[in-house]
Order: structure tokens, then C-alpha cells, then sequence
């Protein structure tokens, strides 16, 4: 395989060009190329329509009865119907770690840990925002950290 990268300011976006001698070889990369894109974008169904958020951008997705409200760290703040337990298998990843019944976190945006009453702990986010951690959830979480350094 053969790799060629020229950078030129005059086009707009990213452009790529797949050559191949079959047309199973271009397909297979084109997936592979489309695969990389979704796994950075997460779309959900509003009653608007449908929205597409940047997973880096989402810190806590938090659920309530089966309204689901996504808070990104640009203050946004997406309601939508789901099951918590859809979204954790579509985000399935170490990026995202549940804390409570009715809550996941963005791990990249935890920037302290504390404790709290009762044996919880506090996330603090980089947002400022704080976010209890149930006992319950709480050795999952650590594992996921320790995984990290």
C-alpha cells in the first residue's frame, strides 16, 4: 500500500482519493475511514430532529424517566427519549463510565475526585459542575482511572 499526503490550503475540508486495483480493497478502507468519523459523532432523534453531538464534547448524559438530557461542555443541553443502558452500548468505550442509576460521565472531564457524605464521592467536572458517584458505582470508576494512568 502506497500513502500519499499533500497539504493545500486552497481546498476546503479534507479530501481523500482511494486508488485501487478491486473494488473490495476500496470499499473495505472506505468503511474503515466511515467507521473512524461515527465513532467521533453520536446522534440522537429530538423532537427537532435529529442532532449531532461531538462525543468529546458531551460531559454527563443523565436520564430521567425516558427523557434523556445530554449536557456538553459548550452548555448545551440536549433532551431526547432513550434508555440509559442504549446509550452506554452505543458509547461503548473507557470514555464514558456510569456514577449513579441515572448517570454517565464523560471521564476526560473529570478534573477531581472528592470525598462526600456518606461514602459517595464528588466529580468535579472541568465545567464546575459536580456530580455525585453512588457507592455502588464507585470501584467500576476506579478501575476505568487506574486502566488510564
Amino acid at each position: 500500500m502506497e500513502i500519499k499526503v499533500r497539504i493545500d490550503a486552497t481546498i476546503d475540508g479534507l479530501r481523500v482519493l482511494i486508488e485501487s486495483p478491486t473494488n473490495e480493497l476500496a470499499n473495505e478502507l472506505l468503511l474503515q475511514l466511515s467507521n473512524v468519523q461515527e465513532k467521533d459523532m453520536f446522534t440522537v432523534k429530538t423532537k427537532d430532529g435529529i442532532q449531532v453531538v461531538q462525543v468529546h464534547e458531551i460531559e454527563i448524559i443523565e436520564i430521567f424517566a425516558d427523557e434523556v438530557v445530554i449536557l456538553t461542555i459548550n452548555n448545551e443541553k440536549i433532551i431526547f427519549r432513550g434508555r440509559l443502558y442504549k446509550i452506554k452500548e452505543r458509547l461503548n468505550g473507557q470514555q464514558f463510565v456510569q456514577i449513579t442509576k441515572s448517570t454517565i460521565i464523560n471521564i476526560k472531564q473529570i478534573q477531581r475526585l472528592e470525598n462526600s457524605f456518606s461514602g459517595n464521592m464528588l466529580a468535579i467536572l472541568k465545567s464546575g459542575r459536580k456530580q455525585t458517584i453512588s457507592r455502588r458505582y464507585l470501584p467500576n470508576l476506579k478501575k476505568i482511572l487506574r486502566q488510564i494512568n
